[in-house]
This record gives C-alpha cells, sequence and structure tokens, in this order.
C-alpha cells in the first residue's frame, strides 16, 4: 500500500529554564531531568506554519515528551505514542562544557554546540550510542510499514529528525557514520519548529519527497 508520511518537529517551547542559563537549560532537557511543556502561542503558530492537509490526518505518532505529545493533539485527540520517537539521549558536558559554550562576550555557541554534537554522536561519546540511535529509526520505520492508513504524522524532534531523513537518503549511515555529515553537520540548525519533510512509501521503499518548511512572515 501506498503511504505519505509528515515528520515534523515539535510546536515551539522555550528554551530557556527558568533559574537556568542557556546551557544547563539545554542540558537538563538533554538528559531529560526536566519534561518541559510548549510556549503559549504555540497552537496559533502551529496552525500558522503546518500544512493544511495535516489537520485531515487521524493517525499521529508521537515521543513520550510533554512538548511532542501536546503539539500531536493539536492534530488529534488521540495520538500513538512510541518511545522509539525520544531525541537522541545526550549530555551537554559529552561534547562541550559550559566555558566552551559562552563566547568571550558571555554569548552562546550554539553552533558550537551543535557540530559538538554531531562528532560525540558519530564517535559514540554521548549518553545513547549511533547504533542505537540508527535502530530506533528503523524500528520506526517497521512500524510504518505495518499501518494500513495512506497518510502518517509523525511529531519527534529536531536532531532524531535528522537521523532519520539521513537514513531514508542513503542507508550506508548505518554502517558509516561518517556519511551523516555529509546530511548533518551541525553548522546549521536541523529543522525550526513546526518544520520537517514528507516521506512516500512505495513498493515497499521510504522515498524522501520533500521539505515541510514554515511560512514567511509578511
Amino acid at each position: 500500500m501506498n503511504k505519505q508520511i509528515f515528520f515534523i518537529r515539535t510546536a515551539p517551547y522555550t528554551y530557556k529554564i527558568k533559574n537556568h542559563n542557556l546551557y544547563e537549560s539545554f542540558n537538563v532537557v538533554a538528559t531529560r531531568k526536566k519534561d518541559i511543556s510548549l510556549r503559549r502561542d504555540s497552537s496559533e503558530y502551529f496552525l500558522r506554519n503546518i500544512p493544511k492537509v495535516v489537520f485531515s490526518i487521524d493517525l499521529v505518532f508521537c515521543s513520550p515528551t510533554k512538548r511532542s505529545i501536546k503539539t500531536a493533539k493539536f492534530i488529534t485527540s488521540k495520538p500513538q505514542v512510541f518511545h522509539e520517537l525520544y531525541e537522541v539521549f545526550y549530555s551537554m558536558n559529552n561534547f562541550i562544557n559550559e566555558v566552551e559554550f559562552f563566547d568571550a562576550d558571555k554569548k552562546p555557541n550554539v553552533q558550537k554546540a551543535r557540530t559538538g554534537f554531531v562528532q560525540g554522536l558519530i564517535n559514540n561519546r554521548l549518553q545513547e550510542s549511533y547504533g542505537q540511535a540508527i535502530r530506533r529509526v528503523e524500528d520506526i520505520l517497521k512500524i510504518l510499514e505495518q499501518v494500513t492508513d495512506g497518510k502518517v504524522v509523525v511529531v519527534t524532534h529536531g536532531f532524531f529528525l535528522k537521523i532519520i531523513e539521513a537514513y531514508i537518503k542513503d542507508k550506508s549511515i548505518k554502517n558509516n557514520p561518517r556519511r551523516l555529515l555529509k546530511y548533518f553537520d551541525g553548522k546549521k540548525e536541523t529543522f525550526k519548529f513546526c518544520e520537517g519533510f514528507v516521506v512516500d512509501y512505495k513498493n515497499k521503499k521510504f522515498m524522501f519527497d520533500r521539505y515541510v518548511r514554515n511560512r514567511k512572515e509578511v
């Protein structure tokens, strides 16, 4: 059966947590010590940016985080939660410490952190190994192969979305981690809130179709 799958990043949430600087905020979320929710304007942002066809889809998968579940509930009241859709499990100090994260003028160097994350991932220095992340990608694709609906929405997180995209485009990244750098080297943001991509499933194969990008503000 032919299927179309919309892979979408969660609706907006605030990166900085009260009483924490940005480095600490990233870390408590990445290590799953705090399950943050969405911003107050997230519903309006989601409605403004997501393709209209998505709102006619009943089958929605999401990760177990609050921000993912609440995003999925903008589409359906009963999303299906899968642990396979968690963000990659890491700690900031796996690849960058707090002193390195902030420049001399105290501004955060997020790009430096992202590139450090990718290097940490392909060199197995994170809380979750590269192989474990790839196995989760394969597991969720196996689940998607079994669904009978013609359209599916998958709500998950930025880093994990990029690995899914790269795997669908190039399965050789499984046994050659450095191939991931062709698709994601960390120099640019993975996806903005509510962005993602569309995949077609035809003839028992997943094929990348197009990106889902936010509408430009007038």
